[in-house]
């Protein structure tokens, strides 16, 4: 079903200024789980990696209203951060679990966290990737969960599942 939700965007660029002002409030609430010596600690990109997080699951739901498919979603900010599914689609008969991700710009490869994927409490059927391209464009692209087992392990601050990005 990838080829439903795989789709080149545009998005409004009040967007940007929303997903600032979100990840602001996040980044603030979610200080004690990404702080300096956890494995989570992001330093000064904190703020981009919200950012790009945010944006993206904007682009997600500004796509799924333009397609006019139903979904529920989980907030933006929370106490903590939300381990659950970004977005729930039921399409047409399928239920999807899926936990959207930014691709800045400048990155060249879809990144999942290893451990996050591998979190057995953390229901996910699908990632779903917004590839920002610049000027309010955004390529989306679908894949199975499973399909990111095959992928190269690669180790930055933590471990992460790569695959290289290919513009068609």
């Amino acid at each position: 079903m990838s080829w439903v939700f795989d789709e080149n965007i545009s998005y409004p660029k009040k967007y940007e200024d929303i997903a600032h002002k979100l990840a602001k409030i996040r980044s603030e609430l979610s200080s004690n789980v990404y702080k300096p010596g956890s494995g989570k600690y992001r330093g000064d990109k904190e703020h981009w990696v919200s950012v790009t997080g945010i944006l993206a699951e904007l682009v997600a739901r500004h796509c799924l209203v333009q397609m006019k498919i139903k979904y529920t979603a989980s907030p933006f900010i929370d106490i903590q951060p939300v381990p659950d599914a970004d977005l729930i689609i039921k399409y047409p008969d399928e239920k999807y679990y899926i936990d959207v991700k930014g691709v800045p710009k400048q990155v060249k490869e879809y990144r999942v966290n290893h451990n996050a994927h591998r979190n057995k409490n953390k229901l996910v059927t699908h990632y779903w990737f917004v590839k920002f391209l610049g000027n309010q464009r955004a390529e989306l692209k679908f894949f199975d969960w499973r399909d990111v087992d095959f992928w190269k392990v690669k180790q930055y601050y933590t471990y992460i599942y790569i695959h290289i990005y290919i513009h068609p």
